[in-house]
């Protein structure tokens, strides 16, 4: 019997590392006065839903699931707040740069990104969908022998109650470096 140690690798955004020489970001800023782009809620029932629920619905659906921070399903927290720090914003920035969905669940095609961050910028921004980070690799991991004496230890995340029928749940802690 081995136990599978993983490796997970962190990819910086920098032109040289993580873009495959390509640059990491785009604007998704809307050319004309951003503080006047209101998404259309017909547009969102129409078409971006559907895709938003196809895609991003597992994790950000009316109870997010797996450490997803937001609920992604209603238009009105969607577009609350100012220009760039909207729900719907910061959903389409993260879809633009290809780091969400992540890497093992179904990707947007082209035509559903394009169908999001039209729909958050008001029509005026149409992403590159050769900007951002692609992952093209599974994770690397490693069979370690049951004899590699190697060390424990123990993590506590005080004030989090882990239950034996809590089935697939994610949260992140940060812990000391």
């Amino acid at each position: 019997m081995t136990r599978g140690a993983g490796l997970v690798l962190l990819l910086l955004c920098t032109p040289s590392v993580g873009c495959g020489g390509l640059p990491c970001e785009q604007t998704l800023e809307p050319s004309s006065d951003p503080s006047s782009c209101v998404p259309d809620r017909e547009a969102w029932e129409a078409t971006v839903a559907p895709i938003v629920q196809a895609r991003c619905g597992d994790c950000h659906g009316d109870l997010p699931v797996f450490g997803a921070p937001d609920a992604l399903v209603d238009f009105d927290e969607l577009i609350r707040g100012a220009f760039g720090n909207r729900l719907a914003d910061r959903m389409a920035r993260r879809a633009a740069m290809h780091t969400m969905p992540p890497p093992n669940s179904p990707q947007l095609d082209h035509a559903e990104l394009d169908q999001l961050v039209g729909w958050a910028t008001c029509g005026e921004v149409h992403p590159d969908p050769t900007i951002g980070l692609v992952v093209d690799r599974q994770p690397y991991t490693v069979d370690v022998p049951d004899n590699a004496l190697l060390p424990s230890f123990d993590i506590l995340a005080d004030g989090f109650e882990v239950a034996v029928d809590l089935v697939d749940r994610y949260f992140m802690f940060v812990g000391p470096r």
